[in-house]
């Protein structure tokens, strides 16, 4: 918004009473710089010291968010986003202080706005799986529209789509030094359908195509060393691939149903596969036989993920009765000994993330069919952090980036007319002790 703009704009609707307060305001709105990031308004990306800004001046503009005079309160919702992230300390108390409702929800919402990071980005179909490369430079997930849209992740411009694909892509994953990524695809229509795309993320193009019989992939993760390709299908199995030449290396037999999702640990030593069997199963990497495995749920397991630091298997549940809550649990991958429960999250739980420092939980799911939602849980202590309501459809897709700062949220399962990818300021949302 220009500046010009801003300084009539501030001084036509505020009584003269009002004016001086605003006027220290107006100088802050200069010193910060705003650019447009689809629907969204990008937070800077080095948040001001706090301490050097006037809470007298932002606790006025808050109180305004109640006063009985529209303009006024849409002004000072204005001004607030104008001051940006060192207003956010007081809008959370705020949400939670204030005898005023209106300033309660007001400042709620604006809570959320601020706490977006680059923006919004509007992939046009339904959001899958999302995954951020180690550098922290690339972003690609998923779509049903059956391509894989790969941003820039310091920009937020969108760097390729790659298009290849015959159906509905659910799954990526990229190789550990960012050079190659790999995406699954298939239909609920056709159990026999298999595809996987391996593409070079430099150029943007197609390296080879993996299909064969195993029905959708709807998992896929590289090993540490990144010379192996794990997948998971529809049919039970976990195949076992060469990324270089795209030959299956194993097949590994064991789910009663479709695996959900893999995983290999941080040391290399174990696959992990979780299927909607309930089950849970170690598999050695270098033997490929499993070795050990564990029920996790009776009603099938939906997402999981694992810690960074390899201590912890996290699950989320799929509750047989559609109004009963999801739960995710936490594992011990050592003893495979439970851990914690948390009850009740969402309805639906569909993606999990962990911080790459092991303290935070990311939870993406649905509340109803035309509400999603991203929770932040601490990982220790299975306390809830922070609550966003913003997606209108289910949350499928959570990655975090590898410096902790930013989470990813992706939506639009049941239908894809609302489907859009999020980006959070996670160290925002911790709060600095907030």
């Amino acid at each position: 918004m220009p500046q010009s703009f801003l300084q009539i704009y501030v001084y036509r609707v505020f009584s003269m009473k009002t004016k001086c307060m605003m006027a220290f305001v107006f100088v802050l709105l200069t010193s910060f710089t705003w650019s447009s990031a689809a629907r969204g308004q990008q937070a800077s990306e080095k948040p001001q010291d706090t301490k050097k800004i006037d809470e007298k001046a932002i606790r006025e503009l808050i109180v305004a968010l109640g006063d009985e005079s529209f303009e006024k309160r849409e002004a000072a919702d204005k001004a607030l986003i104008g001051v940006g992230l060192p207003a956010l300390p007081l809008l959370r108390k705020a949400v939670t202080d204030a005898a005023d409702l209106e300033v309660r929800e007001r400042a709620a919402k604006l809570v959320r706005t601020l706490s977006a990071g680059p923006g919004v980005l509007l992939p046009g179909a339904s959001v899958g799986e999302i995954a951020i490369s180690k550098d922290g430079q690339t972003m690609a997930f998923a779509s049903a529209n059956k391509i894989v849209s790969v941003y820039d992740m310091k920009t937020m411009a969108l760097r390729y789509t790659l298009r290849g694909h015959t159906n509905r892509v659910w799954s990526v994953a990229i190789s550990p030094d960012g050079r190659i990524l790999a995406s699954g695809a298939g239909a609920f229509t056709d159990a026999k359908f298999f595809e996987i795309i391996l593409w070079d993320l430099a150029k943007g193009t197609a390296l080879r195509t993996l299909k064969g019989d195993q029905g959708t992939a709807y998992g896929l993760a590289f090993s540490p060393d990144g010379k192996r390709l794990y997948s998971g299908g529809w049919d039970g199995t976990v195949r076992v691939w060469d990324p270089a030449n795209g030959k299956e290396i194993a097949v590994l037999r064991g789910h009663q149903g479709w695996v959900r999702s893999v995983h290999a640990t941080p040391d290399g030593k174990f696959i992990i596969s979780c299927g909607l069997d309930g089950t849970v199963r170690f598999w050695n990497a270098e033997s490929l036989m499993e070795e050990r495995r564990m029920v996790a749920s009776h009603e099938g397991i939906g997402p999981s993920t694992i810690s960074p630091d390899g201590k912890w298997l996290i699950t989320g549940s799929r509750p047989m009765g559609l109004p009963d809550p999801g739960i995710i649990t936490v594992w011990d991958i050592a003893t495979g000994k439970q851990k914690a429960i948390i009850k009740g999250p969402s309805r639906k739980v569909n993606a999990l993330a962990v911080s790459p420092d092991n303290k935070l939980l990311a939870m993406g799911g649905g509340l109803t069919d035309q509400m999603g939602e991203v929770k932040i849980f601490d990982l220790a202590t299975g306390k809830e952090r922070a609550a966003f309501h913003d997606h209108h459809e289910w949350v499928e897709g959570l990655a975090f980036s590898p410096d902790g700062r930013w989470l990813a949220s992706g939506s639009g399962y049941e239908t894809g007319t609302e489907a859009e990818v999020r980006i959070w300021d996670v160290k925002n949302l911790r709060g600095k002790g907030e």
